[in-house]
Parts: C-alpha cells; sequence; structure tokens
C-alpha cells in the first residue's frame, strides 16, 4: 500500500511539473503526507488550465488526503482550502467546488477540519452564485458547530458567512434567522463585540419589505448594546411607534436615514416622511 501511494504520488509530481510548477519529481524521504505537502503547494498551476485530466489529479490529490491519519490531515487540508479558495474566480470554479464537495463528505463527520473546509465551500459556491447547492439549512449547521466542537470566534465566523451567502442568494428570511442565531450566541459580556452585525441585522431587517415582525430583535444582547444610538431609536418606531414618530424622525434625522441606503429611505418616505 505504502509503495503504491509513493508511485501516486510520483505520477502527481510529474503531471504538475509538466504544466510548469516548480516541483521535483523524486518522492521525498519523509512519507506521503511530506509528498502530498509539495504537491499542495504546487498544485494550483492545474487550476488554470482546462486539460481534462486536471479534474482526475486534483480528485487524486483530494483522495490521498483522505487516506492519511487525521493528525496529519488539518495543515495540509487547510493549505488545499486555501489554494482552491484564493484561486481567481474565473479559475474552474465548478471543479473547485466540487473538490471541496468530496473532501468535505470524505471526512468524518465530526472531523474538526470539516469547519474549514465548509466555510472554504461556502467562500467558493459564492462567487460564482451556487450557494444553493451547499447545505445552509440551521439546524444542520448548528449541528455541526456541536460536532466540530467550535470556539466561540469559529462559531460566530461561521455563521456570518452563511448569513451573507444566503444574503448574496437572496435567501432573506434563512440569512434573518442566521443572523438572529449569530446575535443570540452572544453573551453581556461579548455582546459589544458585535456591533457591525447587529447593525447590520438592523439595517436588513428594516429594508426588507416581507419583514413586519421586529421586537425579537429588541431583545437580542448586542442591539440592546445599542440603545442611545440613533439606529436603535429607529427599530423602536418600527417596532411599537406611530405614523407621527416616523415622520419626526425622518425629518430629524434625513441625512442619518440616506446613509443607510435607497430602499430604507424609500420606506421611511412611504410613511408619510418625505
Amino acid at each position: 500500500m505504502v509503495s503504491q501511494t509513493k508511485c501516486f504520488a510520483s505520477e502527481l509530481r510529474a503531471y504538475i511539473k509538466a504544466k510548469g510548477a516548480e516541483i521535483s519529481e523524486e518522492n521525498s524521504e519523509g512519507g506521503l503526507h511530506v509528498d502530498l505537502a509539495q504537491i499542495i503547494e504546487a498544485c494550483d498551476v492545474c487550476l488554470k488550465d482546462d486539460d481534462k485530466e486536471v479534474e482526475s489529479v486534483m480528485n487524486s490529490i483530494v483522495s490521498l488526503l483522505l487516506i492519511l491519519e487525521a493528525e496529519k490531515q488539518e495543515t495540509l487540508i487547510e493549505s488545499l482550502c486555501e489554494k482552491l479558495v484564493k484561486s481567481r474566480e474565473g479559475e474552474r470554479p465548478s471543479l473547485r467546488m466540487q473538490l471541496l464537495s468530496n473532501l468535505f463528505h470524505g471526512m468524518d463527520e465530526t472531523a474538526p477540519v470539516r469547519y474549514t473546509v465548509y466555510c472554504s465551500l461556502i467562500k467558493v459556491a459564492t462567487t460564482c452564485n451556487a450557494i444553493a447547492f451547499i447545505p445552509t439549512d440551521l439546524d444542520q449547521v448548528r449541528k455541526w458547530i456541536t460536532d466540530w466542537n467550535l470556539n466561540t470566534e469559529k462559531k460566530h465566523t461561521l455563521l456570518r458567512l452563511v448569513y451573507e451567502a444566503l444574503v448574496e442568494c437572496k435567501k432573506s428570511e434563512a440569512a434573518a434567522k442566521v443572523m438572529v442565531e449569530l446575535l443570540g450566541s452572544y453573551t453581556e459580556d461579548n455582546a459589544s463585540q458585535a456591533r457591525v452585525d447587529a447593525h447590520r441585522c438592523i439595517v436588513r431587517a428594516l429594508k426588507d419589505p416581507n419583514t413586519f415582525l421586529l421586537d425579537h430583535l429588541l431583545a437580542l444582547k448586542p442591539v440592546r448594546f445599542l440603545e442611545g444610538e440613533l439606529l436603535h431609536d429607529l427599530l423602536t418606531i418600527f417596532v411599537s411607534a406611530k405614523l407621527a414618530a416616523y415622520v419626526k424622525f425622518y425629518q430629524s434625522n434625513k441625512d442619518f436615514i440616506d446613509s443607510l441606503g435607497d430602499d430604507l429611505t424609500a420606506e421611511i418616505k412611504c410613511t408619510g416622511g418625505g
């Protein structure tokens, strides 16, 4: 088995070298994981080529990655993901998605490094308008967060990525649920760090013509942290005030409303503020 994989690695080296990569055709003395590290470092030359063999070669790299011992996988998987994400938008997006998907589904479901692969998959899918093909169901995402034992920072990063991807493909209802999940995951101790997310959540909710119930946002700790700011005042007006309050707020804060974008300006004006 070892000699077989070594032979396979040698063939990959030869192919990548033929494509112009600076890599030796000779296998290293350090084992398969060392060979793979060198192959992955040079493999991006393949993504610039329309050669029909590229798909097979790149999938072979994924297959070799998956047979490595778990403790040797993480760094190499992160390296490959970085290559696949950083490739320019026009460089084989469907192939990059396929490779990441094969890697993601080929790993143990509870492997923490699946977090890196999933985040990379979302990033690539977003660049080519293919987020509809990526699992983004909130219940599933919650399960993965638990399975991968993510720390707070990674949990927030993951939820933020999913949110932005859903917004990009105009799934506003699903995006709103993810943002509420994100904001709800902050505590009294770190709510102040969610300022940008809270602003984004409120503005998008106010702009969305299909969102009518906003009361729940006021209960979120990061949103409560914004009390005293104009945006929080505006949210409170939308939740509980009458038309006269809308008009008065708009007339007193036109520049602020305009800074939030045309959609919200029109929303305020339609209430009689213009």
